[in-house]
Formats: structure tokens, sequence, C-alpha cells
């Protein structure tokens, strides 16, 4: 979809594609094009979760994806722009090459919310940057799973926004700030694996609705 940039002084449009994948721990397909609309599109971000599998040259998983996105632009007019990973957890944007030289401040960030609050199976990973006057900020998570689970995943949510620091709490002129990140610009797109998902009341130990409920 488009995103304006005619208030923030710069006039025209950028189209924007987001996209979220949990990978569920399995060597993905090496031809990614059919997940991802290069064509056309102004600046990418893509988010994954469970991204850790086996690759065939022993390389690590994390590297293994960044090859087949990058293979997967050659030929179009995209390249990355920054990757950041937390465990399992990734996030990668891509943009047009004639937009690079508008893109500045590049600033990443994570937060665990795992097992102890420390580890990096769930959490959420940032990526933030100015396209001209007008700032961005995607965001790839992946919350607490299981039915009844859901004051887990709101905490997740709360602590990966106290978590995650993308711009300084002090500025160069000694002014300070309390705004969370999702609070300091123009755009914010949150996508992943957020795990909220319909009750159907008391389900046992299924993990589907039987029959009766699933009519009700």
């Amino acid at each position: 979809f488009p995103v304006n940039l005619d208030k923030y002084e710069v006039k025209g449009e950028v189209k924007l594609w987001c996209g979220t994948w949990n990978v569920g721990n399995a060597p993905p397909s090496d031809d990614l094009r059919p997940l991802i609309p290069i064509d056309g599109v102004d600046l990418g971000f893509f988010g994954t979760q469970e991204c850790k599998y086996d690759t065939p040259n022993k390389t690590k998983a994390g590297e293994d994806f960044t090859r087949r996105l990058v293979e997967t632009f050659e030929g179009k007019d995209v390249e990355l722009v920054e990757t950041i990973s937390l465990w399992e957890i990734r996030i990668h944007v891509f943009a047009r090459k004639d937009l690079l030289m508008h893109i500045h401040n590049v600033r990443t960030g994570h937060e665990a919310t795992g097992v102890a609050g420390v580890a990096g199976n769930k959490g959420g990973v940032a990526v933030s940057f100015w396209v001209y006057n007008t700032s961005f900020c995607f965001v790839s998570s992946h919350l607490a799973a299981h039915q009844g689970k859901v004051k887990e995943r709101n905490a997740d949510f709360v602590e990966i926004v106290k978590g995650i620091t993308l711009r300084p709490k002090v500025s160069a002129h000694g002014n300070t700030t309390t705004q969370h990140f999702t609070q300091q610009f123009h755009h914010v797109f949150w996508m992943g694996d957020l795990n909220y998902r319909l009750n159907y009341g008391d389900q046992g130990n299924s993990k589907t609705p039987s029959k009766d409920q699933f009519k009700r």
C-alpha cells in the first residue's frame, strides 16, 4: 500500500510491502519470489519466526536465509537495507536501489521475552530508519503460544515495547524522553506470529475445538 509523504515536506508516495512467516524450523524453498512481490515495491519488510533449520552447506540458518533473500533480489532493482536476528526471530528490510541514498539513521533493537524472561525463543526485533523526512519502524515478534495464554501474550507485547530502544533517551540538546519506540516514528508496522486465537472455551487437552463446540 502507498504511504503518503506530502505532509513531511517531500512530495510523493512510497509503495510498501510487509510480510511475516513462521518458517516452522524447516528449510524454505530456494525460490522465495512467490512470497515476496518485489516488482513495483519501494520498501519491503519480511519478518520470520522459528527460522532455524539444517542448512545444506552447514552455515547458520540466519546467514542461509539472508543468502536466499539476496539471491531472490538478483536482477531486480532492489537491495537489502538491514537485517537483525534474535535466536529464531528475524527481520529483513529491503529497498529500491535508487532510494538507498535517501535512507538514513538506520537503527536496530531486540528484546527477549522467552523462558525466564531472557530466552530469545519469544520476543521481538525491530528496525527503524528515515526515508527523506519520514520515519519508519518495522517489528517482527513471536509471542507466547497455546490456548489460554492471553495474559502472557499481552505481557510479551508490553515487555517488547518497554525493552527496545531505537532512538536516544537523551537528545543532543540534553532533552530526555519517556516515549516508547512505538511513539517515536511517523509509521510503525508490527507483525509476527502473535499467537492470538479464537477462544472456544474449555478445550481440555485438545488443541482444536470439538465438533459440538465448533457448531456453537
